[in-house]
């Protein structure tokens, strides 16, 4: 018995190996994607035409080339994403030497946990789905390193489609015990893991920064942020502003988030209570603290969050998992009739450096000739807007010293960011209170699913300012230039270049009804925490639901489950599988009985084709063909290929 790992063996590790590092793709750098899959192949051609392993100057260099890459694509190896891609990179470069069967366990054990390290990155359904599908590829490779098994396997396919039957058999086994742990393990509060985020950007491109471009960007990303369900009729397109980021302060080229230490938390907001609208809202994770309610939330639970003066309503710790929170917005509002003297500071300031001098003196013009009629005076810039701008989604790049300036009278060309960046910078300098406020607009609506599915896709800036007596008006800019995007809440209406082809016909439908079922795996099995959990047992008996109860539940059931896995892994195990052989021979053997030929149970072929041929000497040839080949496949080392053909010509023959 050879310890050494064969060509075929190789090739399953290399398989094995190249689907782990294909279950990384959504988050995992194209390149270094490709360098990895480029070793793994590397591996496989080696063993198909050389012996022995990777010569280990080329492992050297390769190892250096490959991690000098990995740095340069996800930084240093440490956190989330440089850990994971440095245990991948790591595994990919233990193949190149790997020749024992002792290495291909140790590197197989550790591919099952990099395999699993995916759910830190996505716990969608697909990427769930093909994670237990390498899982099953990986017990399959397992059982292929196993000495003495497939021996004599003429090739890859083959040892594959050996392997992937047992490796199968077992995954079904397991599903009891799967089944019980995932309903009666006690949950946590949090995940098991503590999974670093990034909490400058997140998954999301809404942040408390805003410059040229920052919005346009977003326009073909359709990764969702949220999907809202509605107590009652849906908004208004023109209702569905989902409220983020408040920004105040500009630095000359971007409007960035105040300091929020620089207000209090509360809001000051009278409302109409019938205009209230009821909702609930499941938050993918976006690694960042913000939450995005319709404008303007008046109530909301579910989560630990604040609701600072603003309007800004923040989560107490970035939304590094979904969230389903339930909301109570107002559409008839007065929001913040006094303004206090910090914020009125804060909304009226500009850089001290007057870098765009032609929008102050523009703003200052209109200041002489409106007074503080902050109607008339948005009024007027909307005019100019409707007639001058054009809305697009790839606006010129502006001159950065001066963007303000550039876009208003030179390129006149922008998306979102740039009117209400704009906007606001005008009537700041016309002297009323104004500031810039980032979030989404619009939605989807999902039929399948009776919800409002809201995507990157979406983000969107408009701007508010104060008037007395009146507090915080909401102005969008963008809506004189493209009504459409605020009337149909879709960027799509107003610029129909920006349609995707996949949105239209019978694959948008689909891809509604596959978003449907993403939001049901959520709410049924990433959401089951331990709410859900007690909901679900305490119809069974388990209450009081407690920790010891659960425990022993779970000790009995899973014993059971583990019990059933077991039995139907050793199911058949002892019968022999079945001989097509063997039944085609005894069908051929009643044939020649019925024709007159005496069967002896002790009597062996040899003797029983002279005797056969004796009986009829036309078919001589015919039987010690078929006789021959029996015997060669039954008692000697006759080739498994030629089996289908011997059994058919056995059931043909008359």
């Amino acid at each position: 018995m050879t310890k050494s790992l064969t060509r075929n063996e190789i090739g399953l590790l290399a398989l094995a190996l190249i689907l782990m590092v294909v279950a990384h793709w959504h988050w995992l750098p194209i390149s270094l994607s490709a360098s990895f899959i480029a070793m793994l192949v590397v591996r496989l051609f080696w063993a198909t035409w050389m012996p022995g392993p990777v010569p280990m100057l080329l492992r050297a260099g390769i190892s250096l080339a490959v991690l000098a890459l990995l740095v340069s694509e996800v930084g240093m190896p440490i956190g989330r994403e440089g850990g994971s891609a440095l245990l991948i990179c790591l595994l990919a470069l233990k193949l190149l030497e790997t020749q024992s069967r002792r290495d291909a366990r140790l590197l197989l054990a550790a591919s099952f946990f990099t395999t699993m390290v995916t759910f830190l990155f996505s716990q969608q359904i697909i990427a769930t789905v093909y994670a237990l599908f390498v899982g099953a590829v990986l017990f399959a490779a397992m059982h292929g390193v196993t000495p003495g098994f497939g021996k004599g396997t003429p090739g890859l396919g083959a040892a594959i489609r050996q392997a992937l039957p047992l490796s199968g058999r077992l995954a079904i086994a397991a599903v009891p015990l799967t089944l019980m742990a995932f309903a009666f393990f006690p949950r946590l509060s949090s995940p098991l893991w503590g999974a670093p985020w990034d909490a400058r950007t997140g998954k999301t491109g809404i942040s408390d920064r805003m410059e040229p471009g920052a919005m346009s960007g977003l326009w073909n990303d359709d990764t969702p942020v949220m999907r809202a369900v509605f107590e009652g009729p849906l908004p208004t397109p023109q209702q569905r502003y989902w409220r983020g980021p408040v920004l105040w302060d500009f630095d000359g080229t971007a409007w960035l988030g105040a300091n929020r230490m620089a207000y209090e938390e509360g809001l000051n907001l009278e409302y109409d209570e019938p205009s209230v609208l009821k909702y609930s809202v499941m938050m993918e994770p976006t690694e960042q603290q913000w939450l995005f309610p319709l404008d303007l939330p008046v109530r909301a639970s579910g989560i630990d969050l604040r609701q600072i003066s603003d309007g800004q309503t923040l989560a107490r710790r970035p939304v590094i998992e979904p969230k389903l929170i339930s909301f109570s917005s107002a559409t008839r509002y007065r929001f913040s009739a006094e303004l206090p003297p910090l914020h009125r500071m804060l909304a009226l300031r500009l850089p001290r450096n007057n870098s765009n001098p032609r929008a102050r003196a523009y703003g200052e013009e209109l200041k002489a000739r409106h007074g503080a009629n902050a109607v008339a005076i948005t009024d007027e810039i909307l005019s100019m807007i409707r007639r001058d701008f054009t809305y697009t989604l790839e606006p010129p790049p502006l001159m950065m010293d001066r963007p303000i300036d550039d876009f208003l009278f030179q390129t006149k060309e922008g998306y979102c960011e740039h009117f209400s960046s704009a906007y606001v910078y005008v009537m700041r300098a016309a002297g009323i209170p104004a500031r810039v406020v980032t979030g989404y607009l619009g939605g989807v609506y999902n039929s399948s699913g009776d919800y409002l599915l809201v995507r990157n896709s979406d983000a969107h800036a408009w701007a508010e300012y104060w008037a007395p007596g009146e507090g915080w008006v909401r102005v969008d800019p963008t809506g004189a230039v493209a009504p459409e995007r605020i009337n149909q809440g879709t960027v799509d209406a107003a610029l129909p270049d920006a349609i995707r082809w996949y949105e239209q016909g019978w694959l948008g439908d689909l891809g509604m009804r596959m978003d449907w079922v993403s939001s049901r795996w959520r709410q049924l099995i990433i959401e089951y925490d331990a709410n859900r959990q007690r909901r679900m047992l305490e119809p069974m008996g388990f209450n009081p639901l407690s920790t010891s109860g659960l425990t022993i539940a779970l000790g009995v059931l899973g014993a059971a489950a583990l019990a059933l896995g077991v039995w139907w892994s050793m199911l058949n195990r002892n019968r022999q599988r079945p001989d097509k052989l063997g039944r085609a021979w005894k069908r051929f053997l009643k044939r020649l009985e019925r024709h007159g030929l005496a069967i002896e149970g002790n009597e062996g072929p040899n003797h029983l084709c002279l005797r056969a041929k004796s009986k009829w000497p036309q078919r001589a040839a015919e039987l010690e063909t078929l006789f021959a080949g029996y015997i060669a496949l039954r008692y000697g080392h006759g080739k498994p290929d030629s089996l289908p053909a011997l059994v058919n010509a056995l059931k043909r023959y008359r």
